[in-house]
């Protein structure tokens, strides 16, 4: 049974809850008057200067892309990390508006927290024709706990292009219509662009279903689909979304080649164990007293992804009901469960499965070795896909407590909502951010020592002394050389070279020396700033 809904309702549910979450998560990220930076003084501002440089890019003021006037004289640096072109747009916007580059970064946020929701909303509503149900979804898609502890890491704001990947992708199991797997592509090389990291995790649930949906019942599907279109438009289908990859993937490939990797053993603490899906952040409303243990793990803070109480009794309900695990030949769509969840509830199945480690023991090994894999350190940011399993999950469990219990709908949300709050807010005290007037003074003190200085020097910021951690000065100095147009020694990003890591952490004359004297390089230019 499905219920029908005027346009205007389903506005106002999907509204109403969006507001709700922006009013009680997302504003003690951003603070009431816009006055908190979300993330650190570290790589919330690394991330920032990397969309400023993007932006200078693509505005004609600064001549390379890739070779960032950081780390000088290392070359291409941008690929050390990601680069966030794919939410470039929604930060260049803003700076077009005349917004700082912080305040440029917060919008941002703001407008990605709202797409995520926005299309997880469209992509539920399309499998359970319910409003609410894909409300609630939704908003675990959104505003779930886990992603306080991802909150520092601005590739991971970008999720949106996800729900629209697998969208595309289930209409075209339906429909057999090539547009439609065309625009699944297009939507997956957007989460790449968005974040790699995000968008290498994804493949392995996007593979999965695609997989799935190709030999169902032993339904040939690309047989069927050669047969409607003819070999030309299929591999026309495939070509552009893989070339429109290329340029992104080069500069990667080649820092690969060249930097060592991190191997299966640099990595395995970082892949969430059973026990990191109730592992809460600080400061919950309720569940702060899952954030007291564990803290023996390396890197306990990105374990924090307990999804909240819903989003886990859904995922565990989801799998009972469609049970994942069975012959996959034998599934059909029942009046509980649409077939779409099927194929959800394979993908999370899984990704679970390959994305989970048992003491050093994980199916993470095998895919490890894949172009791209064995460059990323963090694999506990799976999380930020897998919620889109536990949202689809919530709205599977809505609708079938509102089918057994024949509850209005309406009344279901009103009780639903509140609970969800509760399960999924922190305090602000305790959520990951940065005074922005702070921030802001800390490079607007540079600014002064260097605007007055000849355009072609090359800036070394070496402080008297360097109280707490050496990033935070290293990312002064990037941010203000950024601001008046100057090259810098001083940098920070994913990695560097093994060469730099003095320099990274001592700030000094001795460790600039030992790099420059490592690169062979002697500069002219050179203005060291205290």
């Amino acid at each position: 049974m499905e219920e029908k809904f005027s346009t205007t309702s389903n506005w106002l549910v999907y509204l109403v809850v969006l507001f709700t979450g922006l009013f009680f998560i997302t504003r003690n990220n951003l603070g009431d008057d816009m006055n908190l930076v979300p993330g650190d003084l570290g790589d919330a501002r690394f991330n920032a200067y990397v969309l400023e440089h993007g932006y200078k890019y693509f505005t004609g003021t600064t001549e390379f892309y890739w070779n960032a006037p950081f780390m000088v004289p290392d070359q291409d640096v941008i690929s050390y990390s990601d680069n966030l072109l794919g939410i470039l747009p929604f930060y260049a916007v803003f700076r077009l508006m005349n917004y700082d580059v912080l305040t440029s970064f917060q919008f941002m946020f703001l407008v990605l927290v709202i797409l995520n929701y926005s299309t997880c909303f469209l992509f539920l509503k399309w499998i359970f024709k319910s409003p609410f149900a894909a409300s609630i979804g939704a908003f675990i898609f959104a505003f779930s706990i886990s992603l306080q502890s991802q909150i520092t890491h601005a590739q991971t704001f970008g999720r949106f292009a996800g729900p629209l990947a697998f969208l595309f992708l289930l209409l075209f199991s339906k429909d057999k219509k090539l547009r439609n797997l065309f625009l699944s592509f297009v939507s997956f090389v957007w989460q790449l662009y968005s974040g790699i990291y995000l968008g290498l995790l994804f493949f392995v649930p996007y593979i999965t279903v695609l997989l799935a949906i190709s030999f169902k019942n032993n339904k040939h599907l690309p047989k069927e689909v050669y047969k409607n279109y003819g070999l030309p438009q299929i591999l026309l289908c495939f070509l552009v979304p893989f070339l429109s990859i290329i340029p992104l993937l080069g500069p990667y490939l080649h820092r690969s080649s060249i930097v060592p990797k991190p191997g299966y053993g640099g990595v395995t603490e970082t892949i969430p164990r059973l026990d990191s899906y109730l592992y809460s952040e600080r400061g919950s409303l309720i569940w702060d007293f899952l954030s007291k243990e564990k803290r023996e793990i390396p890197a306990f803070w990105d374990h924090q992804i307990f999804p909240g109480a819903l989003a886990l009794l859904s995922l565990i309900f989801m799998f009972f009901l469609t049970k994942p695990w069975r012959k996959y030949s034998s599934i059909d769509e029942t009046e509980n469960i649409k077939e779409p969840m099927h194929y959800l509830s394979l993908a999370a199945f899984v990704t679970f499965l390959i994305f989970l480690r048992i003491d050093k023991l994980s199916l993470y090994w095998v895919i490890h070795y894949l172009p791209g894999f064995g460059s990323m350190r963090s694999m506990t940011r799976i999380i930020n896909i897998e919620l889109l399993f536990f949202a689809a999950a919530a709205s599977l469990l809505f609708i079938n407590i509102h089918k057994k219990t024949k509850i209005n709908s309406s009344v279901l949300l009103l009780i639903l909502l509140p609970l969800l709050v509760a399960d999924n807010f922190v305090y602000r005290e305790f959520t990951y951010h940065t005074p922005k007037d702070l921030a802001n003074e800390r490079v607007k003190n540079l600014v002064v020592k260097m605007e007055a200085l000849p355009k072609n020097s090359l800036i070394s910021y070496e402080p008297d002394s360097v109280p707490g951690n050496p990033i935070e000065y290293q990312l002064d100095a990037m941010l203000a050389s950024q601001e008046v147009g100057l090259k810098c020694v001083n940098g920070y990003s994913a990695t560097s070279p093994r060469e730099y890591t003095d320099f990274w952490n001592n700030l000094d004359a001795p460790s600039r020396e030992k790099w420059f004297a490592s690169q062979n390089y002697q500069p002219n230019n050179l203005v060291i700033i205290h």
